[in-house]
């Protein structure tokens, strides 16, 4: 019986914790599709949790890295397809959005506040924008039948960190 309790609570703790991620999922979903970033698509990077991708700019996009321990990263990418190589020009470019994204950010976070995803304090990672974190990633790698507009919508308040990456802000 104590076995049986045991394995009961931690399904339990894991149907809680998925529960608990795809509210936030959601509310990303919600706050970037007020903010005019459409979602291009979806996918899962099992190790890391899930990614997706919102437009941002012309030719660049914003990758969130939602993990599955709860940590939020965002970050600004080059959409690209299969075989493209960074040449300085697009480095150049990357940069700049860096740079936009930086300033969005805030902006974000408060939406994302208002949905009841908190940022914690002292987890912010934000790196400064540089060509070295310039990339571009393969749009054809995310599936787009995540395409669904998010309805909006009061949610409870989840204390998660969000943190930025890679030169973004």
């Amino acid at each position: 019986i104590n076995a049986l309790r045991s394995d009961n609570q931690a399904l339990t703790q894991r149907v809680l914790k998925a529960a608990e991620r795809a509210e936030i999922a959601h509310a990303v979903d919600v706050t970037m599709a007020a903010m005019g970033y459409s979602l291009i698509g979806s996918k899962d990077a099992s190790a890391e949790g899930t990614v997706k991708l919102y437009s941002f700019s012309n030719g660049t996009g914003i990758q969130v890295i939602h993990r599955a321990d709860g940590i939020i990263r965002l970050k600004v990418v080059g959409l690209a397809t299969p075989g493209h190589a960074l040449d300085a020009a697009d480095q150049a470019y990357l940069l700049t959005q860096q740079r936009d994204f930086c300033n969005a950010y805030e902006s974000i976070v408060d939406a994302l506040d208002k949905q009841g995803i908190r940022q914690v304090k002292g987890t912010v990672r934000a790196l400064p924008p540089s060509a070295q974190f310039s990339q571009c990633v393969d749009v054809l790698e995310y599936d787009p039948h995540f395409l669904e507009a998010p309805q909006s919508g009061k949610r409870r308040a989840v204390n998660r960190p969000i943190q930025l990456t890679e030169g973004n802000g």
